[in-house]
């Protein structure tokens, strides 16, 4: 694994870049999607939520209600495990989100992908966060990139769920598609983003340069430190 450049610190910039996120976002106007829903569950570590309504996704955090009816918030890349009680495309998310927990993110893309292909509204986007994570869990990294860019530029997920995405490390056998995974956020970034998008852009380029050994990567740090000074 390629050492981070000198003065590079991962979690720390991380941080910057996500404060810099909301910053630019605070203000805005977050249009959330109620949805109806009957005994959805929902497992972040210890706590377990049996019995839960999922209503919405405001710039990547999952809204839902408990079995008691209390309203509750919390950020999906932080959500373990949800299962959506009702037909349709969520056999096919329910199964993807048992892959993905048990660490078999090859079979969580199959079944990801089927269910984007269904999904509408708000789902739609929840699952391409969840798709993206199957992606960095076992490649292709091209791919990932890809999912990425939609979750920088979605309505209900949006550039503060994806600066929470950036995974720090990727399996060996994703290296080869770095390269092409680099072309499509240059893509992207040359589309004009806004300020609030650029951020995750930059920052998820910046480690695919760190893990790959390019050294683009210093050049890549100087630049993101001048986005969120």
């Amino acid at each position: 694994m390629t050492r981070s450049p000198p003065g590079w610190k991962i979690p720390a910039v991380r941080s910057l870049c996500l404060r810099a996120v909301c910053g630019i976002l605070t203000g805005c106007a977050m249009y959330v999607t109620p949805a109806p829903s009957w005994a959805d569950q929902l497992r972040m570590g210890e706590a377990n939520y049996p019995g839960a309504k999922i209503i919405g996704l405001e710039q990547g955090r999952l809204q839902f209600r408990t079995a008691s009816g209390k309203l509750t918030h919390a950020w999906l890349n932080d959500v373990d495990l949800i299962i959506v009680d009702r037909g349709g495309p969520f056999a096919d998310f329910n199964e993807a989100e048992q892959y993905l927990t048990a660490g078999q993110g090859s079979s969580a893309v199959v079944r990801y992908r089927r269910a984007r292909r269904r999904c509408t509204g708000f789902w739609s986007e929840l699952v391409e966060i969840r798709l993206f994570q199957a992606y960095a869990a076992a490649g292709p990294i091209d791919q990932a990139a890809l999912s990425f860019v939609r979750v920088v530029r979605g309505k209900w997920s949006g550039p503060a769920a994806a600066v929470r995405l950036i995974p720090a490390t990727v399996p060996g056998t994703a290296l080869p598609g770095v390269p092409r995974a680099i072309q499509t956020l240059e893509a992207a970034l040359r589309k004009n983003p806004t300020p609030s998008q650029r951020v995750p852009l930059e920052l998820f380029r910046y480690e695919l340069f760190r893990l790959s050994g390019n050294r683009r990567a210093t050049e890549a740090q100087d630049h993101i430190a001048t986005l969120i000074v």
